[in-house]
């Protein structure tokens, strides 16, 4: 099955990845004299299956004293349309990290190019670390990768990210019989404020220790996926915090008082000082991102999505425990009380996810959600059902949209085809 999700293409993919860092260092390094290339994601984990695309950041492009990223991705964009060796590039300004989408034409393989995500460097070659340790470790996190892109369990918006999975997979591994090491004892400089993100390419932490596990010696991939199901099958979410930085679970109420913990500068760190940018330890799933210890990597996980992780993670431990096709019923059977959500065929598909609980109000709350409809359904030619979720007292409505058509990218131009300018038109009549 590794063989299958992940065949053994590294020197090509190595070459095509080496291939498009130099295409770009070649015409942006002409605007941008400093600039450092650095790949990260599945690129540089190799956990990416086999049709992976290539995330870059660009450091030193963005000057220290200009806020906006949009001015200089644009720019950067323009540079790469010249350069004949990109094509459909576009700015995502939306983004939680600005980006320039782009395909490398030669090798077909698309990018996304930041330049203000240097963190997401370190989480790779933190990532990349872990998975050194031993083969089985990166085995056994691509078989629960593909088991929950078949569940629809990973993906984005209210799903698990890939960078979250990856990280409660590690955590366990933090736990008994493994005992990974913690992110806290592979510092490579120990302060007394915690982990700190320099402003350069060096990742913080040490190199690999003569680390040693009979119990990780001695287990099968299949082994360490089955203890990634009854970890998770039955985690107290709701009240607790996992943490790898700590390598253990932290009670969420601790965080709410954090001088009076014996672990209080660590609490603080998380919290920054300030209950509304610390870690937001009061949503559904609360896993602390192991470098930045004010962010939850899990802060968009909904409770119906939570209940889904819940029940596939208890068929998957009777299924591992019956040891009969174990991988074809993980990939295959699905829980007697799990229902599956509407299938969409024929279009590219997304989910628009509205939390009534962060809008100004159920009026509010209301009126967006018919404006909503009325931009996807009218403005841009979506087919949209609406399904309504509640969990832990929010109402969480979720557009499922298709499309056949992009709508969007021919706006100005079709704009001043037809004079809209030179017309007296409410917004919504402009755009319908």
């Amino acid at each position: 099955m590794i063989a299958k999700l992940k065949p053994n293409r590294r020197a090509q993919e190595v070459e095509a990845y080496e291939l498009i860092c130099k295409d770009l260092r070649q015409f942006l390094g002409e605007k941008f004299f400093n600039m450092e290339v650095h790949p990260f994601g599945s690129t540089v984990t190799e956990l990416g299956f086999s049709n992976s695309n290539i995330d870059v950041h660009l450091a030193n492009v963005k000057p220290f004293a200009q806020p906006d990223d949009i001015p200089i991705l644009r720019e950067i964009k323009k540079i790469l349309v010249r350069s004949h060796r990109f094509g459909c590039c576009f700015v995502i300004p939306s983004a939680n990290v600005p980006i320039v989408r782009c395909v490398h034409l030669k090798t077909g393989i698309q990018c996304d190019i930041n330049i203000n995500n240097m963190l997401g460097v370190f989480n790779s070659e933190l990532i990349r670390y872990y998975m050194g340790i031993d083969p089985k470790v990166q085995q056994a996190l691509l078989v629960l990768k593909y088991w929950a892109k078949c569940h629809n369990i990973k993906g984005q918006s209210q799903f698990f990210s890939n960078y979250a999975f990856t990280t409660m997979f590690i955590f366990v591994l933090q736990q008994s019989p493994y005992y990974l090491p913690t992110v806290e004892s592979i510092q490579q400089v120990k302060q007394q404020t915690f982990w700190s993100i320099p402003h350069h390419s060096k990742p913080p932490f040490a190199p690999m220790a003569q680390f040693r596990s009979e119990a990780l010696t001695k287990a099968l991939p299949l082994e360490l996926v089955e203890q990634f199901f009854k970890f998770y099958a039955e985690y107290p979410y709701h009240q607790e915090v996992i943490c790898p930085f700590l390598g253990k679970s932290i009670l969420k109420e601790a965080f709410q008082s954090p001088s009076e913990q014996a672990n209080c500068k660590f609490l603080q760190a998380s919290m920054a000082g300030n209950e509304d940018n610390g870690l937001a330890v009061s949503r559904t799933v609360c896993v602390q991102d192991p470098l930045d210890l004010n962010k939850n990597v899990t802060i968009t996980v909904t409770g119906p999505m939570l209940r889904r992780l819940v029940l596939f993670c208890r068929l998957g431990k009777k299924i591992c425990a019956s040891r009969k096709s174990v991988l074809y019923k993980l990939l295959t059977e699905v829980p007697c009380d799990y229902k599956k959500q509407p299938v969409h065929e024929n279009a590219d598909s997304f989910q628009v996810v509205i939390h009534e609980a962060v809008i100004g109000g159920p009026e509010w709350f209301k009126n967006l959600i018919e404006f909503l409809r009325i931009a996807l359904e009218t403005f841009l030619l979506f087919t949209v059902t609406t399904e309504e979720e509640h969990a832990d007292n929010q109402t969480v409505t979720v557009f499922a949209c298709n499309c056949k058509y992009s709508l969007w990218d021919g706006r100005k131009s079709t704009a001043k085809q037809l004079n809209l300018s030179a017309q007296k038109l409410s917004l919504v009549e402009r755009e319908q």
